[in-house]
């Protein structure tokens, strides 16, 4: 018999492949690292996985309102859509292999329509209940001022869930955090509001672990200054991770080693699954 470790916080699915799959191939992907590469013994409470693990194409064009100008009624076309994708893929294999390994899964979703419009979603699925049981998503954006539904009910990132007071952040959301990237803002401005106000319920809900959902990773430096002023900003996080699609476009980019120690916590608090690029096809 396998001796079962102590449950840590956070697991990562760790993906290094040249492309993202569609939603079939990424949930048979996920069922295979479950089923063959999963560590022996090895227990987490939250599995996460990078942002557009899956990826969803909708048709049509986006009737509602986008950027700034979402309200939260806008997102719910989106969660509709990736809910019922979630259900009928292979995630019930998924988390037939789950179970015992992890408690939860948060899974990176973007759907977007054929004009473009779209949304970058986390949902999180209780592995017991075969549900998912919360959706937040990316509420703070790059250049997609125009193509971005926002999630802006902020109250979304926030949840308890098996111990912990967990705050969930979609891809570019942890830059909220920068130095830079909220003082720098013009004052009464969009960006610089919803910075204060993402940054004011952080630190009235008090989070103990923060699960990070970037789209892409290559360098450690990416994030490290948003995690840095995070961490001194919110002194009760014990556990932190992101997840980590890392495609390396050349060989002067940092190992997967240096990004892996640079976006989590530490390995007695976040574990590692690393399947290899072996991926079933889209």
């Amino acid at each position: 018999m396998n001796k079962v470790s102590p449950k840590l916080p956070i697991g990562r699915v760790v993906i290094c492949r040249p492309d993202r799959t569609g939603p079939e191939a990424a949930a048979c992907f996920l069922a295979e690292t479950l089923d063959k590469h999963w560590p022996d013994g090895k227990r987490v409470k939250f599995l996460i996985t990078p942002g557009g693990f899956l990826c969803v194409q909708k048709h049509g064009s986006f009737a509602g309102r986008k950027g700034w100008n979402s309200t939260e009624n806008d997102i719910r076309d989106f969660i509709a859509t990736a809910d019922a994708e979630i259900r009928k893929t292979a995630m019930r294999t998924v988390l037939t292999h789950a179970r015992g390994k992890a408690d939860f899964i948060t899974l990176g979703i973007d759907v977007t329509f054929e004009d473009g419009v779209g949304a970058e979603l986390v949902s999180v699925v209780d592995v017991t209940e075969g549900l998912a049981v919360h959706w937040t998503g990316k509420s703070y954006p790059t250049d997609q001022d125009r193509k971005l539904v926002h999630v802006v009910d902020l109250k979304t990132h926030f949840l308890s869930l098996d111990g912990e007071r967990v705050m969930i952040l979609g891809c570019y959301d942890l830059t909220m955090w920068s130095p830079r990237g909220c003082a720098n803002r013009t004052i009464g401005g969009n960006r610089r509001i919803r910075c204060d106000a993402m940054r004011q319920h952080a630190c009235e809900w008090k989070p103990t672990a923060v699960l990070h959902h970037p789209h892409t990773t290559v360098k450690p430096k990416t994030w490290s200054q948003s995690w840095s002023s995070l961490h001194q900003k919110l002194p009760t996080v014990r556990a932190w991770a992101s997840g980590i699609y890392y495609d390396q476009p050349t060989n002067s980019h940092p190992s997967l080693n240096d990004v892996l120690r640079g976006t989590r916590s530490g390995t007695d608090s976040v574990l590692d699954i690393i399947p290899g690029s072996r991926t079933p096809g889209p």
